[in-house]
């Protein structure tokens, strides 16, 4: 068996392993928790499955994992890189809010009060260390050998389905495959992991900024929440897709020096003309555990959402 399809059936056993306990703790059992409590608890759901397969397969998925850390001049960048992504983050999660409701808001508005450096480190760096540890590290080692496109789109769909909305996978998975290709241009799994807590920060900042400006008690995080995206004017539209278009170019630049800083310009080049993929079965990632993550991720979504209307 190839690790590809190694691979779907792990994130198989991971989505509904994750949905089933969405289900029996919300629907069935109607348990609440606080947000910090929810945030520990799913990422442990999350990485469960992950450790199990390391365990069964003696971790050999680990060997090639690149844990280095990322040398000043090439973390700079990475750190340009993310804030490049913003308007692009920006600009998908008001997208989605045309047709769904913003479920980060809502979740950030009850760890508002709590201090800064608690959240940081529930909302921000737990996330972006377990997810990408498991999406960009062990997930992205099973899928490499099929080739970089197809290991970057499979598992920045992943990454979005995981969140269990819409609103969320919508700009989730574009910036999942953007995460793989800069670890595959810095060659360190800490450069998504970089990006991955200063976007996270950015909304954890932004939640606090408010509560201390409106507060939570006055509803100024729900009435920006409640905010249709729809009523924003065209001005507003149009100004944001120029930008996000501006800086996702800038960003695509930025993976280059990277590349450039951290040796892997050659590698990249060849991997994205398709010439790093294997031929034949081992380069196939299509399974029915892939379509039927797929299936149940989507479903769960939607039948969220349909009850929350």
């Amino acid at each position: 068996m190839n690790r590809s399809r190694e691979a779907n059936q792990l994130y198989f056993g991971m989505i509904l392993f994750l949905v089933g306990m969405a289900l029996v703790f919300n629907a069935l059992l109607n348990v609440r928790m606080n947000a910090f409590t929810a945030v520990s608890f799913t990422e442990c759901l999350v990485l469960l499955p992950v450790l199990l397969y390391l365990i069964a397969s003696r971790g050999e998925v680990l060997r090639n994992l690149p844990l280095h850390l990322v040398k000043i001049r090439p973390l700079l960048w990475v750190m340009l890189f993310a804030l490049l992504l913003m308007p692009t983050v920006m600009m998908l999660n008001l997208l989605s809010q045309l047709f769904v409701p913003n479920y980060v808001m809502s979740s950030l508005a009850s760890t508002a009060s709590t201090p800064l450096i608690v959240s940081l480190l529930f909302n921000a760096l737990l996330p972006a260390v377990v997810e990408e540890y498991i999406f960009r590290g062990v997930l992205f080692a099973c899928y490499r050998p099929t080739g970089l496109w197809k290991s970057a789109l499979v598992t920045g769909l992943f990454f979005g389905l995981t969140h269990l909305n819409l609103n969320q996978f919508a700009y989730a998975f574009v910036v999942g495959v953007l995460l793989a290709f800069l670890m595959e241009a810095s060659g360190s799994l800490f450069a998504p992991m970089v990006v991955h807590f200063l976007i996270n920060t950015v909304s954890v900042v932004y939640a606090h900024v408010l509560s201390r400006l409106g507060g939570v008690e006055s509803g100024t995080i729900t009435q920006i929440e409640s905010t249709p995206a729809a009523a924003m004017p065209l001005w507003f539209w149009t100004l944001l897709a120029v930008i996000t278009l501006v800086t996702l170019v800038l960003a695509i630049r930025v993976l280059v020096q990277i590349s450039h800083l951290s040796g892997t310009s050659a590698a990249m080049k060849s991997a994205l003309r398709g010439k790093d993929r294997l031929r034949g079965k081992e380069g196939r990632v299509s399974t029915l555990f892939l379509y039927g993550s797929i299936a149940v991720g989507l479903a769960y979504m939607v039948l969220r959402l349909v009850a929350k209307r």
